[in-house]
């Protein structure tokens, strides 16, 4: 097999004291956190929407999301901005990081299925675990974060 077909490249950021990652293919931006507009009657993990160049783009706050316990102030992080698909649209999406630390690249071999026990979040968001020196990668299933968000706002379990 070729090098791009037993690995991938992941935008790795931190939330909290654990490490995040994002497949890189996925990532369109990554901006200095910046003013979000607030908008009335959301759940505490949408903050709200911010403006990229014309767009309007909603922001999740993942700590709040995955029950994290957030250490720093979320106006000194950063926002990650993500393609994602809800249905059959494809949008884009903010998320908020504590800090975003750079691009890895990890062979499939290092990539394994999240733990039974011992990460405190849903699993259900969770598409495996990878491995990079000492420290553990959680690697997101951001669609699957962006489609229960929509689902549960549109069913207005969370307004």
């Amino acid at each position: 097999m070729n090098q791009s077909s037993e690995s991938k490249e992941f935008l790795t950021f931190r939330l909290s004291k654990e490490i995040f990652t994002l497949e890189a293919s996925r990532v369109r931006e990554v901006l200095k956190y910046t003013h979000i507009t607030q908008v009335p009657r959301m759940p505490e993990y949408l903050p709200g929407v911010i403006n990229v160049r014309g767009n309007v783009i909603a922001v999740i706050n993942l700590n709040l999301f995955f029950g994290i316990k957030t250490l720093e102030d979320k106006k000194k992080g950063w926002l990650v901005i993500a393609e994602t698909a809800v249905g059959d649209e494809s949008m884009q999406i903010g998320m908020l990081a504590d800090s975003v630390r750079d691009v890895v690249r990890l062979d499939a071999a290092r990539i394994g299925p999240p733990p039974e026990i011992g990460i405190d979040i849903d699993m259900e968001f969770i598409r495996g675990v990878g491995k990079q020196n000492e420290e553990f990668l959680i690697i997101i299933d951001i669609d699957k974060v962006v489609s229960a968000v929509h689902t549960n706002l549109c069913a207005g379990s969370l307004i």
